[in-house]
């Protein structure tokens, strides 16, 4: 059980489904760290632990732009529930002495994700999920859970479209140029 060769926590996709995209998309592999979409599933956010529509999407998006900023500040991830953008941006503000708006900060987060996923040259075929998670079911309330291959495909397409990639999963160019990443 891996996903780009690193084993999974015990967030288990089958009933926290935000973990889907959490695994698929994380560029360490199945690293919970990533997005910690577990988050978002266990507090009943963006429709709940068993939602798989845009809504999760893009709130797992949300909280993984938030982690990259908490990586690169050294700011530890169970500070999330405090760590709103407005605190970040005061944060960095208070320590750099610079004025960066929350959209400058969403945008800066945005790059380090897609430079990654840039950089490793990561596509589709890396963010398939272990196949047991799709045949083996697990119990959980009573009821037999996987993860559909529908579930997936959506979640990742879903991601790749909002996160200006093509449908291989690689970053588009327009999206290369819009982050500054290429000329």
């Amino acid at each position: 059980m891996h996903v780009k060769g690193l084993e999974p926590a015990a967030y288990d996709p089958r009933t926290l489904k935000g973990m889907i995209l959490n695994n698929a998309i994380a560029e360490r592999g199945a690293d919970h760290l990533w997005s910690s979409a577990y988050a978002v599933d266990i507090a009943g956010q963006a429709g709940g632990r068993f939602a798989t529509g845009e809504e999760k999407v893009r709130a797992v998006m949300d909280i993984e732009e938030r982690n990259a900023l908490y990586d690169s500040m050294l700011l530890c991830k169970f500070g999330r529930a405090i760590y709103t953008w407005d605190v970040i941006r005061d944060v960095m503000n208070a320590v750099t002495g610079f004025n960066y708006t929350v959209d400058e900060l969403r945008e800066t987060a945005q790059r380090i994700i897609v430079l990654h996923r840039y950089m490793n040259r990561t596509t589709i075929e890396q963010d398939r999920l272990p196949p047991r998670w799709l045949k083996e079911p697990v119990e959980y309330e009573g009821k037999q859970y996987v993860v559909s291959e529908e579930e997936w495909s959506f979640m990742v397409r879903k991601y790749y479209e909002l996160r200006g990639y093509d449908e291989f999963g690689r970053p588009r160019q327009d999206t290369l140029v819009r982050l500054k990443i290429l000329p």
